[in-house]
């Protein structure tokens, strides 16, 4: 299913497969979920991260899982179809609306898989700015991308962007388990 919504437009889906089990559970290792209430994913595609947050998160946790393409949104809710998770199926642009409708002021985390190397650099502010507005104080903002992006001029420009919006990023390990491999990002602290 991938593979042929990345054919079909690669700017949109910007992944040729979904991330793999062992990725995400490094991923997710890195962050603090214990007492996370309120849970953004934006760029959920297929749901291998949003799964995996579901295992972990107790049932009371609200997930809200975004995804821009509809064919990967519809097959994310069969996936991912439970009480306390909501798939809208929506651009990360319009997350600060997302949240209004929904009456939710603040979230705990917000996780990307959006691909954020294929994006504009006024979409990545935007997107960005929309994450900062919805994270409480403490709030956090993971995201992954592509390990070979984290090296170029582009990625460094990200990573420059990233520290102009929060006042800690931290980067993961290199996650090798992933086809491509992937760089984990761990922001706090909104400026």
């Amino acid at each position: 299913m991938f593979l042929r919504e990345f054919l079909r437009n690669p700017m949109r889906t910007g992944a040729v497969g979904s991330t793999s089990r062992r990725c995400v559970d490094a991923f997710l290792g890195e962050m603090d979920l214990g007492n996370a209430r309120r849970v953004v994913e934006l760029g959920a595609g297929t749901g291998a991260i949003t799964a995996a947050l579901r295992e972990r998160l107790p049932p009371s946790t609200k997930v809200l899982a975004v995804e821009l393409n509809p064919h990967l949104a519809d097959l994310l809710k069969q996936r991912c179809a439970a009480s306390n998770v909501e798939v809208v199926c929506a651009s990360a642009l319009e997350l600060g609306t997302l949240l209004r409708e929904r009456n939710l002021t603040a979230v705990d985390q917000v996780v990307s898989s959006l691909p954020f190397s294929l994006m504009s650099e006024s979409d990545q502010r935007e997107v960005l700015r929309a994450v900062c507005d919805a994270l409480d104080g403490a709030g956090r903002f993971s995201t992954l991308l592509t390990a070979h992006q984290s090296l170029t001029q582009r990625g460094r420009r990200f990573d420059e962007l990233l520290r102009q919006h929060f006042s800690e990023v931290d980067h993961g390990p290199t996650l090798w388990a992933n086809v491509p491999p992937l760089r984990a990002y761990h922001c706090r602290r909104c400026r």
